[in-house]
């Protein structure tokens, strides 16, 4: 499928200085999508949060927490200079 057209929906929220963007998820893998988002919210001058989800590894999720914080690390934070980063481990009970 390829896209065709962007739309932007506007915040009806006013924007505010030092926002911060939280962004939840597994980002198995880290994909270019993934890098646009995190650069998106940066590039709008917002700190960001990364919650990666803590799960075993599996066929549809082959990476640990801990690998895939250091892939977001060498993109972001090494390769882009970046150094507005924390890091969280979200942690599911049932």
């Amino acid at each position: 499928m390829e896209w065709t057209k962007y739309i932007h929906v506007a915040s009806s929220m006013t924007r505010k200085e030092n926002q911060t963007a939280l962004f939840i998820g597994r980002w198995q893998p880290l994909h270019e999508g993934h890098k646009a988002l995190f650069a998106q919210a940066l590039n709008q001058g917002k700190s960001i949060v990364i919650a990666i989800r803590d799960i075993e590894p599996d066929e549809k999720n082959p990476f640990t927490s801990g690998q895939v914080k250091y892939q977001i690390n060498q993109e972001f934070i090494l390769k882009n200079n970046y150094l507005k980063f924390r890091f969280f481990r979200i942690l599911l009970w049932r």
